[in-house]
């Protein structure tokens, strides 16, 4: 259930035309990350909206090295990495300062600024020319970029550039992807679709790599490409290095997904499929499918797009044509209304992120709605709880 009115966030505008978007929105612990192709902005997601720091880049540095063209933050929030349309890399420290952010009257809001410095300008030695980049992930220690000739290339927090791999690969059984293909029936797996993972694939090294996804927790790394085949890799407790720990396990989906993303507490994977339907998959049950939902049987098109928080409260969208500002709904999420006897409640309590929400029905049908605020705990330190 949503709940008020949005909340704005003002962003900076950029100096330059080709500053007017974002490349990347990320949110950890309370706190958002926006990377634009000129600047980043890190603010606070809590109950107040506060922007906690900021790096610009000058011209000089945007005409030599390229505009901001990817980016990741790593895990830990420690360190923020961007690659430029020049392949040069850009490694960031944040480090949160000694000032509080006082917020109206004279109360500090348990809030921190921060310093974003540069720490590393590195141009990538890729071997080969004309290659695009998908996108990044990374854990605390090193970074996965993909590739449009297939392959993965291996960073490290430190600057250290290891090289492109392939992760190893196995031969397709034709028979069992077209089984899939035809698998779901009213938005619901059939009894032969309960296996939705298909062994013995093939990772092709001429179609390009469009997208990763990486789950820390689950130590699952997710590899589409362009040809709508979704591979997922398995990665050993080191993490993403070295690279012959990477292994190719299975393919999963109907051969048309054109993006992915994994909620990791749940271990619920959910692919997007040229079809604009969404297909959902139970990680816990060895990838069996659970089931589709269409967008437009919600009344969205394929062209919104928005960005949930880490705990489903809040979700953050961009304006079609318009950097100015991002725009955050809150949701709240509702107990039972009606008890096991099958009585109906006179009150009705929704639980937001930061307050407790009491609606009340009055017999002149009208519903009266109680805000309890929460005490919120910071990601910043030196603070009391």
């Amino acid at each position: 259930m949503a709940y008020g009115y949005p909340q704005v966030i003002p962003l900076e505008q950029g100096e330059f035309p080709s500053s007017q978007k974002i490349i990347y929105l990320k949110l950890i612990n309370r706190l958002l990350l926006v990377v634009s192709p000129s600047h980043l902005e890190l603010w606070s997601s809590s109950q107040h909206r506060v922007r906690l720091g900021k790096y610009k880049r000058d011209a000089d540095s945007m005409q030599r090295e390229g505009e901001n063209l990817q980016a990741v933050w790593s895990p830990d929030t420690k360190l923020i990495a961007i690659l430029t349309s020049s392949f040069f890399l850009h490694i960031f420290k944040v480090q949160f300062t000694e000032r509080k952010v006082q917020i109206g009257g004279k109360q500090p809001s348990g809030l921190f600024l921060a310093t974003v410095t540069r720490v590393l300008n590195e141009q990538v030695p890729f071997a080969e020319k004309d290659l695009a980049v998908s996108n990044i992930v990374s854990d605390n220690k090193h970074m996965l970029l993909g590739l449009s000739n297939g392959s993965l290339y291996s960073i490290s927090w430190k600057g250290e550039f290891y090289g492109a791999f392939e992760p190893d690969s196995f031969q397709r059984n034709s028979s069992e992807d077209s089984s899939l293909a035809h698998s779901l029936v009213n938005g619901t797996a059939s009894r032969e679709a309960q296996g939705a993972f298909v062994s013995n694939h093939k990772v092709s090294g001429k179609a390009a790599i469009v997208q990763l996804e990486f789950c820390v927790p689950m130590r699952l790394l997710l590899v589409l490409y362009s040809d709508g085949k979704l591979v997922s890799c398995s990665v050993n407790k080191r993490g993403l290095r070295p690279a012959e720990s990477i292994k190719a396990e299975k393919s999963l989906g109907s051969g048309d997904a054109v993006c992915t993303s994994v909620a990791g507490d749940q271990q619920i994977l959910a692919v997007g499929t040229r079809r604009g339907v969404v297909e959902l998959y139970d990680l816990a049950e060895s990838g069996s499918l659970i089931r589709s939902v269409s967008l437009y049987d919600w009344g969205y098109s394929m062209d919104d797009t928005g960005s949930w928080d880490e705990y489903g409260y809040r979700l953050y969208a961009l304006e079609e044509g318009s950097v100015e500002r991002i725009l955050a709904f809150s949701f709240g999420k509702c107990c039972l209304s009606r008890g096991v006897s099958g009585m109906s409640y006179v009150r009705q309590v929704i639980y937001g992120e930061d307050r407790l929400l009491v609606v009340q029905s009055e017999d002149t049908d009208e519903l009266k709605m109680l805000h309890l605020n929460l005490p919120v705990t910071h990601p910043n330190h030196n603070f009391d709880n």
